[in-house]
């Protein structure tokens, strides 16, 4: 079935469907028309209000009902925001917010295999900070010309200024708990 020379075709042959396209290559394939720019291809609107969902479901199972097989990408509005969330077997993983926070429900891993780096802060900018580990050990500090200070309580208890000279916030004592 062909409607339009290539707006939708039926692959009977394959059980595959091409939208804007003869000869879709999957069970779904869609091609849009790119002049460089950004390109909408699928639009999932759900009309309802505040907490209401839209989902992309993944289903690894025959049965459509098997939740634990199930993995998805899901918009929830609330006001004139949204946020976006990404589960696996059914568990919400990671959470987008409309202020671009993420949280995570597990762990996060930074493995490249020999060594691996996190730069956060401003980046681009004047100030930010590094987490990075390899095989000589782990390291953590600023990367810019600014002091490092380590927090506990949300209070300043070890600052290391740009010359690397500490500055402690309480009582500093060795393991027998001698203060020096």
């Amino acid at each position: 079935l062909t409607v339009d020379t290539n707006t939708l075709h039926v692959d009977a042959t394959n059980n595959r469907v091409g939208i804007g396209l003869t000869n879709p290559a999957v069970a779904l394939e869609i091609k849009g028309i790119n002049d460089g720019g950004d390109i909408s291809l699928l639009n999932l609107r759900n009309h309802g209000g505040d907490g209401s969902n839209v989902l992309l479901n993944f289903i690894s199972s025959t049965d459509a009902a098997n939740t634990a097989a199930r993995s998805y990408i899901k918009s929830t509005r609330s006001g004139s925001s949204s946020s976006l969330a990404f589960a696996t077997s059914n568990t919400t993983a990671l959470t987008l917010d409309s202020s671009q926070n993420a949280s995570f429900a597990g762990n996060i891993s930074v493995d490249t295999g020999t060594a691996a780096t996190i730069d956060f802060g401003d980046i681009n900018g004047s100030a930010y900070g590094r987490l990075y580990a390899d095989s000589s050990g782990t390291f953590i500090g600023s990367k810019t010309n600014q002091q490092l200070v380590l927090r506990t309580n949300n209070q300043h208890a070890l600052t290391l200024d740009t010359s690397q000279n500490a500055t402690f916030a309480g009582t500093v004592s060795d393991s027998k708990g001698d203060v020096r």
